[in-house]
């Protein structure tokens, strides 16, 4: 973790950290779609059972047994699942909005939220 306390470029941290967890660009630029398609089709009013419905198989798109927990893919899956559950609650939402909420999320830098002041829990 010394080494990635002396990155500055978030590029750069993210593809460290992401290598910590034996969890490639590659995996994520694969999981991206899979998260899109799965979630703009989503019905599901529930945000955890989205959530479920969403990373059921995700591993499988690594060829690995597990999908890591701790990576800022995250940063993209939530903002989607609760602007698609408020959508399926009969919100006026499109799926441009759902699309627009999950590229701004994967904006968000891995752990930024620790000094920006953004609340984890917020979600």
């Amino acid at each position: 973790m010394v080494e990635a306390k002396k990155m500055y470029v978030e590029k750069k941290f993210r593809t460290y950290t992401r290598r910590i967890q034996e969890f490639t660009n590659k995996d994520f630029e694969r999981a991206v779609p899979v998260i899109k398609e799965k979630n703009i089709k989503s019905k599901e009013k529930d945000s955890f059972e989205m959530a479920e419905f969403i990373l059921k198989g995700l591993p499988l798109e690594r060829n690995k047994p597990t999908f890591p927990v701790y990576v800022d893919w995250h940063h993209y899956l939530l903002p989607g699942i609760i602007v698609v559950a408020l959508r399926n609650w009969g919100y006026e939402i499109t799926v441009r909005d759902t699309e627009e909420g999950m590229k701004k999320g994967s904006m968000l830098a891995y752990r930024s939220y620790d000094f920006t002041g953004i609340s984890r829990g917020a979600a």
